[in-house]
């Protein structure tokens, strides 16, 4: 599979949004296919499950980290 192309990708989906006519959807969909899709859903469940580990592995600099945005 390619490597997905993050900004591409939202400046179609920006476009797709705000085109003059309402929207301009051909460059999105030629971008968005399935496994466009499954990818990022893929990368998602990777990344939580990796942020669960880390919030498991070190619960205090979490908090404080946590904290320091309130």
């Amino acid at each position: 599979m390619s490597k997905i192309d993050y900004q591409e990708l939202r400046e179609a989906a920006e476009k797709a949004m705000h085109d003059d006519w309402g929207f301009d959807t051909d460059l999105f969909y030629e971008l968005v296919e399935p496994s466009i899709v499954l990818a990022l859903l893929d990368e998602c469940e990777t990344l939580a499950t990796e942020n669960a580990k880390l919030k498991t592995a070190h619960p205090q600099l979490f908090g404080k980290a946590e904290g320091a945005t309130k």
